[in-house]
């Protein structure tokens, strides 16, 4: 999956797609803190160039914002 992840284009909204599914695979493996959760953290810069819909980016906020809440790293 990290693999797709870094091959997509940033003017896809598979990339936020793929990001998103790494976020919950890494959350739900209780690996997201040893793996990806400064991404997560700085999502804001992270997806800055992702070309998303309003929606798409909204629902990129929220999970991250659950992930890193279910981490207790608010």
């Amino acid at each position: 999956m990290l693999n797709l992840y870094l091959l997509l284009s940033e003017s896809t909204s598979l990339k936020s797609q793929m990001f998103l599914y790494l976020v919950k695979f890494s959350d739900k493996n209780n690996q997201l803190p040893q793996v990806m959760i400064k991404q997560v953290q700085q999502i804001k810069k992270v997806a800055a160039e992702w070309e998303l819909t309003e929606e798409d980016r909204i629902e990129l906020f929220i999970e991250c914002g659950q992930a890193l809440e279910n981490n207790h790293d608010h």
